[in-house]
């Protein structure tokens, strides 16, 4: 009788553990643990797209930049006289948040044209801190 009732006891104690499956704390632990290892990696996949969009902006500045003198430069190639200088101008849409100045300083045989750029985020028509912006300068000579 006495190895009949250890024999059941032994058979209660290991159906209780040999259950399949996890308890309510394995499940809440390994929650805390995802959910730390996530934490940081979220983090710095929001700062790896911040930066891309800031690059973004910075490479658009510098093509409409590039085409601007360009287009500033056959200006004064065709009519050397007239002044090129262009006050805060708002690139036409879809980049209408680009803003840009061009100044010429008016010389006699060669001028020196200076085209800035940048990312108006709050449309205040400054350069802010922070905004991104390229100024290029040039010369041109009178061919006439």
């Amino acid at each position: 009788m006495r190895h009949t009732i250890k024999k059941t006891i032994y058979d209660m104690r290991h159906t209780i553990y040999d259950r399949k499956g996890f308890t309510l704390i394995e499940v809440l632990a390994a929650i805390i643990l995802i959910a730390a290892a996530l934490i940081p990696i979220m983090i710095i996949t929001t700062q790896i797209i911040e930066k891309s969009l800031k690059d973004e902006e910075l490479t658009k500045v510098i093509f409409l930049a590039e085409g601007k003198i360009e287009d500033v430069k056959r200006g004064v190639v065709d009519s050397f006289a007239t002044s090129a200088t262009e006050s805060t101008t708002a690139f036409d849409s879809p980049n209408d948040d680009y803003k840009y100045t061009v100044s010429d300083d008016g010389a006699a045989n060669i001028k020196v044209i200076q085209v800035c750029v940048w990312y108006d985020e709050n449309n205040d028509d400054t350069i802010d801190p922070g905004e991104s912006n390229i100024t290029l300068s040039t010369k041109v000579a009178d061919r006439g």
